[in-house]
């Protein structure tokens, strides 16, 4: 049984995977003749003419169509609405946005660090201040600068600030995936 289609374009795809996600009619609705359409931009492009289900637009697009987008890359979109041709042709914007495209760890054929450029420089940092540094974590550069000729007070200047960096990923992740994160303040507002 394949998996039920999201409830909104995800931000994120992953090459040669399929992805379907549906998109509420609004003022275009499926009855009145109205016909949905994405429109990625990008390195590429790639056009996706939604079908419709139970009143609602359901866009999908498929292993191959993924694997043509270029890993790595931003893919600016467009959702249209349209009805009739020619002369009484109808089209309207009805959103717009971006999602980024993923390599799939299957075709991955070498080793594979999916840490963020924070979190890879937080973890030499780390590794210096500690004694344990390798040799591939003593080369690491922050900006125009090399850990290995940073003084202590510098190491804890890149340190806190990295740290931040990574901290903020995290939250931004944590709130993409709809889990709650303790920088997250919730607030009950009740009537009197």
């Amino acid at each position: 049984m394949a998996p039920a289609a999201l409830d909104a374009i995800p931000a994120t795809v992953t090459q040669n995977t399929t992805v379907s996600w549906y998109r509420d009619a609004g003022d275009f609705p499926t009855a009145d003749g109205w016909t949905f359409t994405y429109e990625f931009r990008g390195s590429t492009s790639l056009t996706i003419v939604c079908s419709v289900s139970d009143g609602r637009y359901l866009a999908s697009i498929t292993p191959a169509q993924t694997a043509a987008l270029t890993v790595g890359d931003d893919y600016w979109w467009g959702l249209y609405a349209h009805k009739g041709t020619g002369l009484t042709l109808e089209r309207y914007e009805v959103d717009r946005g971006r999602l980024t495209v993923a390599r799939t760890l299957g075709a991955t054929l070498v080793t594979y660090d999916g840490r963020s450029h924070a979190k890879i420089v937080l973890d030499a940092i780390e590794a210096l201040i500690q004694g344990k540094a390798t040799k591939d974590q003593l080369d690491v550069t922050v900006g125009d600068r090399r850990i290995t000729r940073l003084s202590p007070e510098d190491i804890e200047k890149w340190r806190a600030f990295y740290r931040s960096e990574y901290e903020r990923e995290k939250a931004a992740e944590d709130i993409a995936a709809g889990r709650a994160h303790r920088n997250l303040v919730l607030t009950e507002f009740k009537q009197a």
